[in-house]
């Protein structure tokens, strides 16, 4: 019998807007993603929802313009990992934060399976030997499955450093696909970066940081 072959990432999430995808009946309005619309001007972007109601929550509640315009500040500047505003469950919150794994054993044991995956994806690409030590937040975006935006600390267990000092722990940034009935594949993992630092996610970089 022929084997069926592992289907690798099929999507990228570098330097791209979230695309508007069809709404999956059934879905948890927590994993629920969908797209907003945007526009650049001199290298700035503007939202178009001051009088969109589509930018109402699901609840039909109207949130300040300020909310918005924090929470795509965040997702632009961080490229989703970092979001301390979210506005609540609408079809323009694209990226969504993730707490229900802190009361949820299996959640957790799940994303820390990911995030285990991607740090030694980071290992074998650096020639590292970081240890995942726990998950700082997670984030998700659907997509007809899910982008999760990982923020974990890891040590380095190098025979060279000193595994018990604060500055053998990183702090790294992970993001991967995840889809049912197949295996999680991770897009990319590295040191998580400077809100200032607006460059594409490069492994040359990250382990340049860690020499």
């Amino acid at each position: 019998m022929e084997q069926q072959q592992q289907m690798p990432c099929e999507f990228s999430s570098r330097g791209r807007k979230q695309e508007l995808v069809e709404e999956e009946e059934g879905l948890d309005e927590e994993k629920f993603d969908d797209s907003y619309d945007s526009e650049e001007r001199d290298g700035a972007v503007i939202y178009n929802y001051s009088d969109d109601s589509d930018f109402e929550l699901l609840d039909g509640t109207k949130v300040d313009s300020k909310v918005w315009d924090q929470y795509y500040k965040e997702l632009d500047e961080s490229e989703g990992f970092d979001i301390s505003v979210y506005p609540g469950a609408s079809f323009n919150s694209s990226i969504v934060p993730i707490r229900s794994y802190l009361t949820d054993p299996e959640q957790k044991q799940e994303y820390t399976d990911m995030c285990h995956l991607a740090i030694g994806d980071f290992n074998s690409q650096n020639a590292k030997k970081f240890e995942f030590m726990e998950i700082v937040t997670v984030n998700a975006s659907f997509a007809g499955g899910l982008w999760l935006y990982f923020t974990f600390q890891a040590r380095d267990s190098d025979g060279d450093s000193d595994s018990d000092s604060d500055d053998a722990i990183k702090t790294f940034q992970a993001l991967v696909w995840d889809e049912i009935g197949r295996t999680p594949c991770v897009d990319f993992c590295r040191l998580k970066k400077p809100l200032s630092d607006k460059g594409p996610p490069s492994s040359s970089v990250d382990v340049e940081a860690v020499q």
